[in-house]
């Protein structure tokens, strides 16, 4: 599979370049992305939207920056009414957006990323009835209402870094299966994790709180916590079904307890300068296993002695040369090589 991506292309580039990508191998994929008003015309919006009916979600529509100037006009989207993937992102202001929405009823996949916005009831527009993918990040303005988004039964991945209003409406959803929660203010209540049956992926990001007590899910089976300020806490007991973890960058962790999630496959910690107790590792049935930068971690020894049976790949990594070399003549003796692979699947 291929992803092409286009910037402000020709007239001609759409009509030879985009189909002859497209044609090769039905797994590929396009984005056409337009940075500037001056990039398109009529004509080619119109050739876009005969190439989106034709190949429908395999061509993403990108929009951004848009500088200097008064931002994106929205309005620009009714030239494009057979749009099933459409991104408007890096965008300091954009107008016209609820009117430019209005024609867009084959929206499957819509991300919006903002530096201000005011559109409070977006996620009432008709036109994301039948969404399956949503993005939502702004950085000021006013809240946007997310109840409407109990009704879209059709959504499966959800990612919010905007100021959260309503967000316990989603409570029940029997869709979502992947969320992403970014920048969520320590007032907000996270509970409405464990009320989302179909959860699979979960990912909480930057923002602030020091524990997550109300952070639970018996069916997740995907974590991430990248960079959550003050946390110190993290209760992998409340997700007994957990298979992959990854912690970045969270500088109040001290310990994590293994012992819990039986199911654990797969784990990588990133960047946690105070983590120094990792309990149940040896007793684990780790697979994949990453430590980058843990500098509270006796790594050789770990190395040495707390790896567990079942271990099939293996990297650490300190940062320091000689460190880094002891570390690596240590896995090679174990017989472990390097994950081949981002610890993600794409």
């Amino acid at each position: 599979m291929f992803h092409k991506r286009v910037t402000n292309p020709a007239l001609s580039e759409l009509r030879e370049d985009l189909t002859a990508t497209l044609e090769a191998d039905p797994q590929n994929r396009c984005t056409v992305q337009f940075s500037t008003a001056q990039a398109y015309d009529d004509a080619l919006l119109a050739e876009l939207d005969a190439l989106c009916a034709h190949y429908t979600d395999r061509i993403e529509v990108r929009f951004y920056s848009h500088e200097p100037g008064d931002g994106f006009d929205a309005t620009q989207l009714l030239a494009l009414p057979n749009a099933r993937w459409l991104t408007l992102d890096c965008l300091r202001r954009l107008q016209g957006l609820q009117q430019g929405l209005n024609g867009l009823h084959q929206l499957r996949d819509f991300a919006l990323q903002v530096e201000h916005g005011d559109f409070p009831a977006l996620a009432a527009h008709p036109s994301l009835a039948n969404l399956t993918r949503l993005r939502l990040s702004q950085d000021r303005g006013p809240q946007i209402d997310l109840a409407p988004l109990a009704g879209l039964t059709s959504l499966r991945r959800l990612a919010l870094s905007v100021q959260a209003h309503n967000l316990e409406a989603l409570a029940g959803h029997t869709g979502i299966d992947t969320l992403y929660l970014h920048r969520q203010s320590a007032k907000t209540s996270l509970a409405v994790v464990s009320q989302l049956p179909s959860l699979d992926f979960l990912s909480i990001s930057f923002g602030s709180r020091e524990t997550m007590p109300e952070l639970t899910h018996g069916a997740v089976r995907n974590l991430e916590i990248i960079r959550v300020r003050g946390l110190n806490s993290l209760e992998l007991a409340n997700f007994p079904g957990l298979q992959a973890l990854w912690v970045e960058d969270q500088a109040q962790l001290t310990r994590l307890d293994l012992t819990e999630t039986p199911k654990l496959h797969s784990l990588q910690l990133s960047n946690c300068k105070s983590l120094g107790e990792l309990s149940g590792l040896r007793d684990s049935r780790l697979r994949d296993l990453r430590l980058l930068n843990l500098p509270a971690v006796d790594l050789p020894e770990l190395l040495t002695h707390e790896l567990p049976s079942s271990l099939e790949t293996l990297q650490a990594w300190s940062g320091k040369r000689g460190l880094d070399q002891q570390l690596q003549a240590i896995r090679q003796s174990r017989g472990l090589p390097v994950p081949d692979r981002p610890f993600w699947p794409a």
